[in-house]
């Protein structure tokens, strides 16, 4: 019971934080461009925060449809990867509109040393499937300190790595 209210909480949390971030781009920036940064948002979200992300937000309702697991972070990853690679090649311009899709492009497109950031988060979130660790039902907990590691340094490569540019984006707004 305890496992379940955890797991509806962080779900959420997920959401509400989720429409935030999508009202507060599509009020400033118009329905489509939102829209559209709300979605560079998301692909950071994936590809620079090392936890199974893919699993909490489309693993767990297709789970309760169907009775075996269904990996879904590497289609997470594809997409995150897919729309980063056109909005780049197609409209670069996008990225600048806010201080987190600008932070992603500076990941994206400086390899030395932005590029361990998607790394560590890649290790973090592709570990269960590794391990073949199942995200909802962990009964032995063997491999969680070492993927909680991972975890904690790809949130302090992204800290590190990126504490510049956003201190030189909030200058540049204010």
């Amino acid at each position: 019971m305890k496992r379940s209210t955890f797991f509806v909480a962080k779900l959420v949390f997920f959401f509400s934080y989720f429409f935030f971030t999508a009202f507060s781009y599509m009020s400033a920036h118009g329905f489509f461009m939102g829209t559209y940064l709300t979605l560079l948002f998301w692909s950071f979200y994936i590809l620079c925060v090392p936890a199974a992300h893919g699993q909490l937000t489309f693993g767990y309702p297709i789970r309760m449809l169907q009775a075996r697991r269904f990996y879904t972070e590497p289609l997470m990853w594809i997409a995150a990867l897919g729309l980063n690679i056109f909005t780049i090649f197609a409209c670069p311009s996008m990225y600048p509109k806010s201080i987190t899709t600008h932070l992603l492009y500076h990941i994206l497109t400086v390899p030395n040393p932005y590029w361990i950031i998607p790394v560590v988060s890649a290790f973090g979130t592709f570990y269960n499937l590794v391990f073949k660790q199942d995200y909802f039902n962990q009964h032995e907990t063997s491999h969680i300190t070492i993927r909680s590691i991972l975890i904690i340094m790809g949130i302090i490569n992204l800290i590190y790595f990126s504490h510049k540019e956003a201190i030189l984006m909030l200058n540049a707004t204010l």
